[in-house]
């Protein structure tokens, strides 16, 4: 208003020019100032839709982060199951088939071959063996004649299986070539399986040469449902027609064929 008055007295005087030009700045700075007010509000108005965007783009983010660790909960959880069940299957893998024989290569015992059992004098533990530390030894003094000796073990019944083939072996070795003249060594060395009242069930018969020699003596043993329920099973080995000498034995086993 000061402007405008002064811009009225001025054109009375004639000077007009100058203070019209004084007056044009203020008007000016006004409209530009209405202007840049007005400008600026629909810039604050128009910067909320962004924002909001931001935030449900942080907020997908965030939701999908949570998905992730949700996943990788998920992957833990079945990593740890993998891993259980790994552990049950070596657990299941290692354990084997009973053994059927007990002392089968004579060496839990330091002066006993026990469960064996012999029917001749002259049986004992020995250095001579086909895997250390022990074998088992038959000795039969001079003036021994067409002896035959059988040394067996019992099966337990319980842990045979009817109708299936069992195969049976045992390492031999003998001192003394056989001579019935001389009444030395013996015709032949057998394993076997004896059933129910000294049956044989099955035998194989080796010729006892060469000397001082282990040689492997093996047969195949089935059995039947009666013969397993009369509980009499055994497995035995044996020489026959046997003269003085000394004859070896170790490694017995029977085991499914």
């Amino acid at each position: 208003m000061k402007v405008c008055g002064i811009l009225t007295t001025a054109i009375c005087f004639g000077s007009t020019g100058a203070l019209a030009a004084a007056c044009r700045p203020n008007v000016s700075s006004s409209a530009s100032m209405i202007v840049q007010s007005a400008s600026s509000t629909p810039s604050s108005i128009s910067s909320s839709p962004a924002a909001s965007s931001t935030l449900t783009t942080e907020s997908t983010s965030l939701t999908t982060e949570s998905t992730s660790l949700t996943t990788e909960s998920t992957s833990l959880t079945t990593e740890s199951t993998s891993l259980t069940i790994e552990s049950t299957t070596s657990t299941t893998t290692t354990s084997g088939p009973k053994a059927l024989l007990t002392n089968a290569d004579f060496d839990d015992y330091t002066d006993s071959y026990s469960p064996w059992t012999a029917d001749v004098d002259g049986v004992s533990l020995s250095s001579v063996a086909h895997s250390s530390p022990n074998g088992l030894l038959v000795s039969l003094p001079a003036g021994s004649n067409a002896v035959y000796f059988v040394v067996s073990q019992p099966l337990t019944a319980s842990d045979l299986v009817v109708g299936t083939p069992y195969t049976v072996s045992a390492w031999v070795r003998t001192s003394q070539v056989y001579s019935s003249g001389a009444s030395t060594g013996c015709a032949s060395f057998s394993i076997f399986c004896i059933g129910g009242s000294y049956t044989f069930l099955t035998t194989y018969t080796y010729a006892a040469t060469p000397v001082d020699t282990w040689v492997q003596v093996i047969t195949t043993c089935t059995f039947s449902a009666a013969q397993i329920a009369a509980n009499s099973l055994t497995v035995s080995f044996r020489g026959a027609y046997c003269g003085s000498g000394d004859y070896y034995w170790d490694d017995v086993a029977i085991s499914k064929s």
